[in-house]
């Protein structure tokens, strides 16, 4: 079954999101809910129908990464003749489309994320896994069964680990951080304050963080040395986050198969010393 993928605008857009202001979050949500036929319509009317100014409709494109909304409307107009529709609404009264909302939405997830792993961030997380003296993995809420199933990982390997998802215990243990350990903050929105507290001071301590969450200009991201990405749609109004938890553990699966494979080469070179 071919699934579509979504537009890269989509996944540039939810990227940033996090960080819009109201106004220009209010144009986002316009964008991500009525985007149909939004290239033929001027800046006017696009930012009449979303109620926010001219300039706000700017900025956002700006955010995206794109000179204006003229560049936006080409790349809208190109994504739209292959892009599929799922609106992500659990609506249906029947199982079968309940079924196919679900089902294809994890595959989406997973299709889009796996388009947007960066290589060089997976080496380079690998190398530190694999050498580091000490790991801390922290989460609160949904993360938390994601950073437990990391840590799970890691024991099967013989690394040891510990996942921290409350407040105190978490800052404790990012302050006994040094050169050579390593922090991993797991955060669907990127701004979880504590994880993101907890890598702030893992940083300064001299530990290498990583960070997976799904917007690329939240706090997390800011503090962290080595960078993970999920997208995903929701299933239910209201913030339901269950799809990117898919794509996180998905993430996670990545990271275990490449430390499994490469473990003994760090450890045992020609020179007896790790890479």
């Amino acid at each position: 079954m071919d699934v579509p993928r979504t537009p890269s605008w989509q996944i540039k857009l939810r990227g940033v999101i996090g960080s819009l202001g109201a106004q220009e979050r209010r144009f986002a949500e316009y964008l991500l809910n009525s985007f149909a036929g939004i290239e033929k319509e001027p800046i006017a009317v696009l930012a009449k129908e979303a109620q926010v100014s001219e300039a706000t409709v700017v900025r956002v494109c700006h955010k995206m990464g794109y000179s204006g909304l003229k560049e936006l409307k080409i790349v809208v107009a190109r994504e739209n003749e292959t892009a599929g529709s799922f609106d992500g609404g659990i609506g249906g009264q029947y199982m079968d489309e309940l079924k196919e909302r679900v089902f294809m939405g994890a595959i989406r997830a997973l299709q889009d994320t796996m388009n947007l792993i960066d290589e060089d961030e997976v080496e380079k997380a690998t190398k530190v896994l694999c050498n580091a003296n000490y790991i801390s993995i922290y989460g609160v809420g949904g993360s938390v069964p994601v950073a437990r199933s990391l840590k799970h990982q890691l024991m099967k390997l013989g690394i040891p680990s510990n996942v921290y998802n409350e407040f105190q215990p978490t800052i404790i243990a990012a302050e006994k951080y040094n050169k050579g350990d390593v922090a991993i903050g797991i955060s669907h929105s990127g701004e979880s304050s504590q994880v993101v507290e907890a890598l702030r001071i893992a940083r300064g301590k001299g530990a290498t963080t990583i960070c997976i969450t799904s917007y690329g200009d939240s706090a997390i991201t800011h503090c962290s040395d080595v960078k993970f990405f999920t997208t995903s749609e929701t299933l239910l109004n209201g913030g339901d986050n269950s799809l990117a938890r898919i794509a996180q553990t998905s993430i996670i699966n990545l990271l275990y198969l490449n430390v499994a494979l490469k473990y003994n080469r760090y450890h045992n070179t020609d020179e007896g010393e790790t890479i």
